[in-house]
């Protein structure tokens, strides 16, 4: 059994027609247009796709060939520091009684932010840090 679009290209090499119009879809982006009629292109060598909207396709081109000029960085996957998720958990139970919230986000945030500040346990209470930032600018702050 023919997939469909293998069947209609072998019908238009059939009847001598190697070119198949290609019609952009109603909220298709230029940039989606170009990059489907490029994979159809590569997938089926033999035939010549054409699109039928010209401008479209053009303008998709060169987005597409921005969007491969950016360089690819992979992000770190930073793995969650047990210290921070513990010292704002030991926080949210210290501020409860005084009806302070501190939202579960914020140890995921001060996780991220491991790398500029580094963290300190004092050996008198693990609620108090000190923080030293990579400037060298000492502080006390409460989590």
């Amino acid at each position: 059994m023919w997939p469909d679009d293998l069947l209609v290209i072998a019908k238009r090499i059939a009847k001598g027609i190697p070119e198949i119009p290609i019609p952009r879809g109603p909220n298709e982006r230029q940039c989606d247009y170009a990059a489907r009629i490029q994979r159809m292109q590569a997938k089926y060598p033999v035939v010549l796709f054409l699109p039928e909207d010209q401008h479209a396709f053009e303008v998709g081109q060169a987005a597409l060939e921005l969007f491969e000029a950016v360089p690819h960085m992979e992000a770190p996957i930073n793995a969650v520091n047990a210290d921070v998720i513990h010292a704002s958990g030991e926080a949210a139970m210290r501020l409860a009684p005084a009806g302070i919230v501190i939202p579960p986000e914020l140890a995921v945030i001060l996780n991220e932010q491991r790398e500029i500040l580094r963290f300190e346990t004092t050996d008198e209470d693990s609620f108090i840090k000190r923080v030293r930032r990579k400037s060298g600018v000492y502080g006390e702050h409460l989590l």
